[in-house]
This record gives structure tokens, sequence and C-alpha cells, in this order.
């Protein structure tokens, strides 16, 4: 069954996929997300295989999130950020990625390259 996203976990995965890329990789605190996305919203995404809890090596402490893969696949219309980026590095001519208008999860065919 596809999951439609909220706004509010649309904005979470958003402000994951930042945090995570700041610190490379590593977990980060949940408050990082920013008010208004509390636990609930956290615990949904984890539910769907979109955040992970761990360790943070950074904070030295536990009960911190990151993105996944699939989290990525769902902001990017099915892809990581990595593969957009080496699917337009051999295509330098012209690919353009647009990230899909309705986020979800599993990705429908919403996502593509035009």
């Amino acid at each position: 069954m596809t999951h439609r996203l909220t706004k509010r976990e649309m904005t979470a995965l958003d402000k994951a996929k930042s945090e995570t890329d700041y610190l490379n990789g590593d977990y980060f605190r949940p408050a990082a997300l920013g008010a208004g996305i509390g636990k609930g919203t956290i615990d949904a995404l984890c539910a769907l295989d979109l955040l992970e809890r761990g360790y943070s090596n950074y904070h030295r402490e536990h009960n911190c999130i990151r993105i996944t893969d699939n989290g990525e696949k769902s902001l990017y219309g099915g892809y990581t950020w990595d593969e957009i980026l080496a699917a337009t590095e051999d295509h330098p001519s012209g690919i353009k990625f647009y990230p899909p208008k309705v986020l979800t999860w599993p990705v429908t065919d919403r996502g593509y390259f035009r």
C-alpha cells in the first residue's frame, strides 16, 4: 500500500537529508528537525524505513536519527542523490531532474528524469 507523505513528513525528510549530509552520514539529534516535528512524525517515518535510529559518534549519544536510502528515494522520486548525480554527469547535455510534487513511499511513477 502506498503511503502519501504529509507536509510535515516531507519537511522532516528534507531537513534530515541536510543534517545527515552535514554530518557525513552520521546520526543527529531529532531536535535538529525543528519545531513542529515531534516524536509521532519521527516514529511514523522510522516505521516506513525512511529514517533510522542509532548512536551518534558526533554527539556521543543514543536515539539519534538519520535519513535512509529509502528516504532519499522518496524525496527524489526513486533515486538517491548519488544516483542522480551519476546520471547527470554521464549526460551533461541536458538531463534535468525534477523531484515529484507528491512524495509517497513506495515511490510511484511520478518521480522520473525529464
